[in-house]
């Protein structure tokens, strides 16, 4: 490597993108990050060659360029330590102020240009070489992770008879992501939420009363209730870890979607873009809506990583994430009266009451506000949006359907929760009941909650629900709840795994 060739602005700018990407690769395909890539290494370019005309100093503009791209991604690192503590344009003069002081000495006292441009070059290269090799691992997990349809997911014997007379009711999976059980609103966040039971009980609703999750994190819950079973390590789940890569193809290549498609179902997915361009398999899919951002090819990883690194710079693409809560529950109206071959079954992600990390927030009639400090109050309030939109929905789709409909509303999980009994890496049996305690209201016409119990469990909602319409012959599993580690923490006992079987302490 030459002493004198600069190379390491151009690494520094896109080393932030590549350790991003090499902590999401399976939600985004890797097309993003190429394309993602050349936006970044070409406006550092550009930056560089503007700083070299004005400066006429390639080492001044090489510095100032790394020193410029650094400090755009690592702002929302930096702001969000002081979120609520001091007004930001006070910690961005002050950060500005310090990188211009470093710049300063850099440039007034480094005196050998070339070997420091060498030693800078190494220096990025090695950073970059550590993100890379992650993800050439991760890519190549993926490609192992492509499951074989009948071995991983281990379909049983579908029924092909069924019990219906007349049209097939369309079905409505919709999943509100980390609504808390109603014991724990009451309990843990001081909070009534009977307006909303009793406007779903007046609509036919059946509040399942001791609701619990079977896994307490989204991709394993949602991948165990779309394939009515328990995962195993060949679906990447074992005590000591799971493969995110793996859910995603487990959840895209479901049994519901198969047992529906067989019946002349089709299947619609309406996602939040939460994970990435997520079809999850489905014949019809739904992502925001066309002129928005989303909606051009290979831009949704970049707005990700931008709102990962600097949101509160670019409003832009935190506005975007802001709206597809809104979206998804829209689309899901729109959906009721539309000319989508019949019947559907759509399954709709919603990132609501979840709580985000963008600069806005959701007040209690789903209008954008600044982000509000209390986590609690921000939960509350999101509950409510997720509550009045739920309510327009459900009063859509009766309203549009001509034969009675099948309508799904459930948690994936609950709310993440801290007492005073928690700590870093160690489980709280509060916060794991919390976690595994979630929400299921039920809309089942032609007798269809009569067959459903009050301990109700994910990976047994649709075995009762085709066993019931369309004379399938399930056999029900054993309701478990586990609460998950995204990485190992301890039990009680010490041990450190991922897994951790907490069905006895999530009951009622």
């Amino acid at each position: 490597m030459k002493l004198n060739l600069i190379l390491y602005p151009f690494l520094f700018a896109i080393y932030p993108l590549l350790f991003f990407y090499s902590r999401n690769a399976w939600l985004f395909p890797v097309q993003e990050l190429l394309y993602a890539a050349a936006v970044i290494l070409g406006a550092s370019l550009i930056t560089f060659c503007l700083l070299v005309l004005v400066l006429r100093r390639a080492h001044a503009a090489a510095v100032l360029t790394s020193a410029a791209f650094l400090a755009f991604f690592s702002s929302e690192a930096v702001f969000s330590q002081f979120l609520g503590l001091i007004k930001l344009r006070y910690v961005a003069v002050i950060y500005a102020a310090l990188i211009m002081a470093a710049l300063y000495l850099i440039l007034r006292y480094v005196r050998d240009k070339k070997r420091f441009t060498f030693i800078l070059n190494l220096v990025a290269l090695f950073l970059i070489i550590l993100p890379l090799f992650d993800i050439a691992r991760n890519l190549y997990q993926m490609n192992l992770a492509k499951p074989e349809a009948q071995e991983n997911i281990q379909k049983e014997e579908l029924n092909n008879q069924t019990s219906l007379v007349g049209p097939a009711p369309d079905i409505y999976y919709i999943i509100l992501d980390g609504y808390a059980h109603t014991d724990t609103l009451k309990k843990h966040f001081g909070f009534d939420n009977t307006p909303f039971y009793e406007y779903l009980s007046s609509k036919g609703f059946y509040i399942v009363p001791e609701s619990r999750t079977n896994y307490g994190i989204t991709n394993l819950s949602l991948a165990s209730s779309l394939n009515m079973r328990y995962l195993t390590e060949k679906d990447g789940a074992s005590e000591s870890t799971f493969s995110s890569y793996r859910l995603i193809n487990i959840i895209s290549n479901n049994a519901v979607y198969d047992f529906l498609k067989e019946r002349g179902y089709t299947s619609v997915f309406v996602g939040s873009g939460f994970y990435g361009k997520e079809n999850f398999g489905a014949s019809v899919f739904f992502v925001p809506k066309k002129g928005s951002s989303f909606s051009r090819p290979y831009k949704t990883f970049l707005i990700a990583f931008l709102e990962s690194a600097a949101h509160r710079i670019l409003d832009k693409p935190a506005t975007l994430m802001f709206g597809q809560v809104q979206y998804v529950f829209d689309q899901v109206k729109e959906i009721a009266d539309s000319d989508i071959p019949r019947p559907i079954f759509v399954f709709a992600h919603v990132f609501a009451p979840h709580l985000t990390y963008d600069p806005y927030d959701l007040d209690p009639d789903c209008n954008k506000i600044t982000q509000k400090k209390d986590d609690q109050r921000r939960y509350l309030d999101r509950l409510l949006c997720a509550n009045k939109e739920a309510k327009e929905v459900i009063d859509e789709i009766l309203a549009k359907s001509t034969t009675p409909p099948i309508i799904i509303l459930q948690s994936d999980h609950g709310p993440d929760f801290t007492d005073e009994s928690s700590q870093e890496g160690k489980i709280s049996v509060t916060g794991a009941q919390v976690k595994l305690r979630n929400f299921t209201a039920l809309y089942l016409p032609d007798g269809g909650q009569e067959v459903i119990p009050p301990d109700l469990t994910p990976v047994n909602l649709f075995r009762l629900i085709f066993n019931h319409y369309f004379g399938s012959d399930y056999e029900l599993l054993e309701d478990k709840s586990y609460y998950v580690c995204e990485f190992k923490c301890l039990n009680a006992k010490g041990e450190a795994k991922v897994f951790f079987d907490f069905t006895e302490e999530a009951k009622f």
